[in-house]
């Protein structure tokens, strides 16, 4: 970009923020549970749980707030 110093990076535009949360009780969380608690912060694109992966949980973010 022009005018920009050298090695500078140049503004993002398309923000996406992808959240991890580990070692959820499969037995009483569900996939619904984490895309409630996790939309009061933002809107989200996907909700992904893997039970093979100490019981993570993948949240993509669209808009973070």
């Amino acid at each position: 970009v022009m005018g920009m110093p050298m090695g500078a990076a140049p503004p993002v535009t398309d923000r996406k923020t992808c959240l991890v949360i580990r070692g959820l009780d499969l037995k009483r969380v569900t996939i619904d549970h984490v895309f409630n608690i996790c939309g009061y912060f933002g809107n989200l694109n996907a909700v992904k749980i893997m039970p093979e992966k100490d019981s993570l949980a993948l949240v993509d973010f669209v808009t973070p707030e």
